[in-house]
């Protein structure tokens, strides 16, 4: 993986993790944090990352562990000078994960767990997972899998180890996604149609049904649009919306600049 050979090269020179084995992070953590940043930081070089896009990444671990995040402590972090004029190295992001200063009081396997998690969805382009029942073709039984959507396909898996694979759905703008009533001893069902056959499906709920078919169809949606990664899309937009923000502001401070000159003149006028 060439991923793991430029952190393995990098790390070693750069990565100081505790000594004395306080770090919050595990040396898998560390790595998937790094691939993390490199996804979100600046397109660069020397790659940095913005206190939007740290905000924004630390707030998805903590979504992922369903803990908020103390906003008041780390935006008094972000406001430094330093870090509003030149981002955040890795490094840096690293040593203050590691630092435990937001990550307070919670055990390292849920930390490890939440950032699995946002690696799947950022880096490896995982819209959802979980278990459904599925109805099979030939022997018309229902199985439990656990299924991974991505932008291109759903596939399905004896378990969520996802060690032993038992199928793969190619998803593409030909594909639809449809409620079913509920029938065969099954509730909250619904059935992914491709070209070549019909897949039907069955929630625990009527929540993950609608969680399901929606990020079926947002897969849909992005193989129409041509776009391989929601989060490079999503990305983008954010970097649009801080460059439209640093344009008012650029405004608003050249008006108030004018401003200051008119009275400078005024004043200069009525002392002459």
């Amino acid at each position: 993986n060439f991923d793991e050979l430029c952190w393995t090269l990098t790390a070693k020179k750069n990565y100081k993790a505790d000594r004395n084995g306080k770090s919050v992070l595990s040396y898998q953590d560390a790595f998937r944090l790094w691939c993390l940043f490199n996804f979100l930081s600046e397109d660069k070089y020397p790659l940095i990352m913005v206190p939007d896009e740290v905000e924004y990444l630390l707030k998805k671990v903590n979504s992922a562990m369903s803990v908020e995040l103390s906003s008041g402590e780390l935006e008094d972090y972000l406001s430094q000078e330093s870090l509003q004029q030149s981002g955040l190295s890795v490094w840096q992001f690293l040593e203050m994960v590691n630092s435990g200063k937001f990550l307070r009081g919670i055990e390292k396997e849920t930390i490890s767990m939440a950032i699995e998690e946002v690696y799947q969805e950022i880096i490896e382009g995982v819209l959802k997972q979980g278990y459904l029942w599925k109805k099979g073709q030939l022997r018309r039984n229902w199985s439990e899998r656990w299924f991974t959507l991505k932008p291109n396909s759903l596939s399905y898996y004896i378990s969520e180890e996802r060690k032993e694979k038992k199928g793969n759905i190619v998803l593409d703008r030909n594909c639809c996604v449809e409620v079913l009533s509920d029938r065969d001893g099954k509730r909250c069902m619904f059935c992914v149609k491709t070209p070549a056959r019909t897949y039907e499906m069955s929630a625990s709920d009527t929540r993950q049904r609608q969680e399901w078919t929606t990020a079926i169809q947002m897969a849909v949606r992005l193989q129409a649009e041509g776009k391989k990664s929601l989060h490079k899309d999503l990305k983008q937009k954010r970097r649009e919306q801080r460059e439209q923000r640093e344009r008012r502001r650029a405004a608003k401070e050249e008006e108030l600049q004018k401003l200051k000159e008119l009275q400078a003149e005024k004043e200069q006028k009525l002392q002459e």
